[in-house]
């Protein structure tokens, strides 16, 4: 079931920000008009990619970053093009945008119960 996360105004183009969707950590992405949501999890580690709050890109803005080992990953698809997970992905989160508002649902394949 797709649950409302926020307003489309809620982020400017090129800009990432943390939200939670049914008790986990998500990122929502408006990439050139383009929205793309992602389990805040490192594929390499399982930890979150921010440390500060909402601070998610590289510092010259072209992929999301994990802060804690300096992976980066292809905003559109998520892949990890460098660090210590390269080719891993992160976990997809299906985005839907209805009236101004971005709706999301967290991935069928997630298993809530093992964590």
């Amino acid at each position: 079931m797709n649950q409302a996360v926020c307003n489309t105004a809620d982020l400017n183009e090129n800009e990432a920000r943390e939200f939670e969707l049914e008790g986990r950590s998500i990122i929502v992405v408006n990439w050139y008009g383009n929205w793309h949501v992602y389990l805040n999890d490192c594929p390499h580690a399982g930890w979150p990619l921010n440390i500060q709050q909402d601070v998610f890109f590289d510092s010259d803005k072209q992929f999301l970053q994990c802060s804690n080992h300096m992976a980066l990953f292809d905003v559109e698809s998520g892949e990890c093009k460098a660090g210590p997970c390269i080719g891993d992905r992160l976990a997809r989160v299906e985005v839907e945008i209805r009236d101004d508002q971005i709706f999301a649902a967290l991935p069928k394949s997630l298993d809530l119960d093992s964590e």
